[in-house]
């Protein structure tokens, strides 16, 4: 997916990763779609939480769809990102169903 979408592909995925004292410790992806960002997957280990790590992923997402003229994202969020994204800028605008897989017998 990522050699098709991303920075050999056609460019339209972009993945990021914060690291905290060389250790891999949030990610977070942004997919352009015209004249809209959707940010996907953000995640914090817990024990590097509350350090403005997911902030600064979002910070990034942003200001890569300004380089490419973009204005407007959107992501879909769980309850334990809502502040974070709050401070971001983002506003609810719907809940939407969470589907599970069935387990497997």
């Amino acid at each position: 997916m990522h050699d098709a979408l991303g920075p050999a592909g056609d460019g339209s995925l972009l993945l990021l990763l914060a690291r905290l004292d060389g250790t891999a410790v949030a990610t977070g992806g942004v997919f352009f779609e015209q004249d809209l960002a959707g940010l996907y997957c953000f995640t914090t280990l817990e024990r590097a939480r509350g350090r403005g790590l997911a902030s600064a992923l979002i910070e990034g997402c942003h200001t890569a769809a300004r380089g490419r003229g973009i204005d407007d994202a959107l992501l879909q969020a769980t309850n334990s990102g809502l502040s974070v994204y709050a401070r971001a800028g983002y506003s609810e605008e719907r809940l939407l169903p969470v589907l599970r897989v069935p387990p497997v017998d």
